[in-house]
């Protein structure tokens, strides 16, 4: 009877996922058709650019790292793509690297719990919403994805297994913005102590590698508005990842049932994402408040791995509900949000061109910044 039960509820199981590949399909290629919003437009008036001048600090006037830009202008060039609705498939390689993270831990995981970790980032606000537009997102979240995967496998071969590729991959994933950068220093700073050999003296070199890119391209005022930091704020950032809170619940819940041996074991796994989210809220509250929950797309991969082990003793008891939250999210929460534009630059083209807004002006959130001239280009050839 027991089998039977198994066995029904692994049905189940993977039918949900079938249903929640076929939703995010739909999803994705709906959000496809949105128009696109300033920091896309931002990036494509970049993307014209040599790549020379994009490597030169202070070029992009703005905090953000081109890395993105090459990545796109990249793909383009070799592609032959100048259709923006059709460059922003390259972040199917994205899509790719996230699949690979689930390859690389496979013989720390059962199978049902890698398809666990795959819903719980294909249904989140950063996959759905963030994922597939002409930004850093799709970038960060595939880097980020193969390079936890190769921290988990150092910290559980004892620092034995995948130090090099996590340096080459850190390295990379500190290159699409600040707060990677951040994350991948306090990974490497706990591979430190993990490496019993030479080898680790390697993480002293590539540990300045972020902060060194932090001081080239994101020395730079930044004039852009910001949302003060409040305990709603970041209560708000749930709203992003509901399955992986609601994960994040019963494994703390569930703790009490073995005085959270398994959250205490592997505390050192989350403890780059606690020592960076306590970076970001200090320096929020006491310098600028940088704190935005898209940012937290870099944690995310990691987060998702460390509650899956602490759930590993419950997980069967778990899983259908897991997997079904995850779908209930993407259908009535993350779709309905990603059917909204951010803004709609197309409408805001033809209102422009109506005789009552011909003498009104118009206003950039950030002057100093590349997208206003962007703004100003198709305005005026519109």
């Amino acid at each position: 009877m027991k089998i039977e039960n198994i066995r029904y509820s692994s049905s189940i199981f993977y039918l949900v996922f079938a249903s929640i590949l076929a939703l995010t399909i739909h999803l994705v290629i709906r959000l496809n058709f949105l128009s696109l919003w300033g920091d896309e437009l931002w990036l494509l008036f970049f993307i014209n650019f040599d790549y020379v001048d994009l490597l030169k600090p202070g070029f992009l006037e703005d905090p953000n790292y081109p890395a993105s830009i090459i990545f796109f202008k990249s793909i383009s060039d070799l592609l032959n793509l100048t259709d923006p609705y059709n460059l922003v498939w390259a972040n199917l390689l994205n899509l790719l690297a996230i699949i690979y993270s689930a390859y690389l831990i496979r013989k720390l995981f059962l199978f049902q719990e890698l398809i666990l970790f795959l819903s719980l980032i294909f249904c989140s606000e950063f996959f759905i919403r963030t994922f597939f537009e002409l930004k850093s997102g799709g970038l960060i979240l595939g880097l980020a994805s193969i390079f936890s995967a190769f921290f988990l496998i150092n910290f559980f071969s004892k620092g034995e297994k995948g130090l090099y590729p996590a340096l080459i991959i850190g390295s990379v994933l500190s290159l699409t913005h600040a707060l990677s950068g951040l994350f991948v220093t306090f990974c490497y700073f706990l591979m430190y102590f993990n490496i019993k050999d030479k080898r680790k003296y390697w993480l002293i070199f590539f540990f300045f590698i972020p902060l060194v890119i932090l001081l080239l391209f994101s020395n730079r005022e930044i004039n852009d508005f910001h949302l003060a930091l409040s305990f709603k704020h970041i209560v708000n950032t749930g709203g992003f990842m509901v399955p992986v809170v609601l994960l994040i619940i019963l494994s703390l819940f569930q703790g009490f049932s073995d005085n959270f041996k398994l959250l205490s074991q592997n505390i050192s796994l989350i403890l780059p994402v606690i020592f960076s989210l306590i970076i970001i809220f200090l320096y929020s509250y006491f310098v600028m408040p940088i704190f935005q929950a898209r940012y937290l797309i870099t944690f995310l991969p990691l987060i998702c791995i460390y509650f899956l082990i602490c759930n590993k003793h419950n997980f069967e008891k778990n899983k259908l509900f897991l997997i079904i939250i995850c779908f209930l999210s993407a259908l009535l929460f993350y779709g309905p949000r990603s059917a909204v534009p951010y803004t709609n630059f197309e409408h805001l083209i033809t209102e422009s061109h109506k005789e009552a807004c011909q003498k009104e002006p118009i206003f950039f959130n950030n002057t100093r910044s590349g997208v206003n001239k962007y703004y100003k280009k198709v305005y005026e050839t519109a």
